[in-house]
């Protein structure tokens, strides 16, 4: 399995979490689309902007925040553009029919069962301020 362990590397090498999935960003960006991104960097991104940075400022240092964040909010549509930048072009893919039938006869599992799954497979934080 030489072959399967340069390609392993190759990934690990292409999805380094250092300089904020830097080599991703810049391999991903010059794809020619349809490309399928990672969606977790983009809601990892999300959750950066949202949870580390103010809805509002104040107007005055020590004042009481009342100006509407737009820097913030240029921010998240910025992520946002890129998301729906990967779902203007469609796939051009065969249908295949079983796998069709198999996929359209998947049971869906109730929101709340979901979230009981997710708290059991990673808990949440005690410590973690909820918004």
């Amino acid at each position: 399995p030489a072959r399967a362990h340069q390609q392993l590397q190759e990934l690990n090498s292409l999805m380094d979490n250092q300089h904020n999935y830097k080599i991703y960003r810049e391999q991903l960006a010059a794809r020619r689309l349809p490309a399928l991104p990672y969606l977790g960097i983009y809601l990892r991104d999300l959750v950066f902007l949202e949870e580390g940075n103010p809805n509002l400022l104040p107007a005055q240092e020590g004042a009481k925040p009342t100006l509407v964040n737009f820097e913030k909010l240029t921010l998240l549509a910025q992520v946002l553009a890129q998301i729906t930048r990967y779902q203007s072009v469609r796939y051009s893919f065969p249908v295949l029919p079983d796998a069709h039938k198999y996929l359209t006869r998947l049971t869906q599992l109730p929101d709340e069962v979901l979230y009981i799954q997710s708290t059991q497979a990673e808990p949440r934080d005690p410590n973690a301020s909820s918004s």
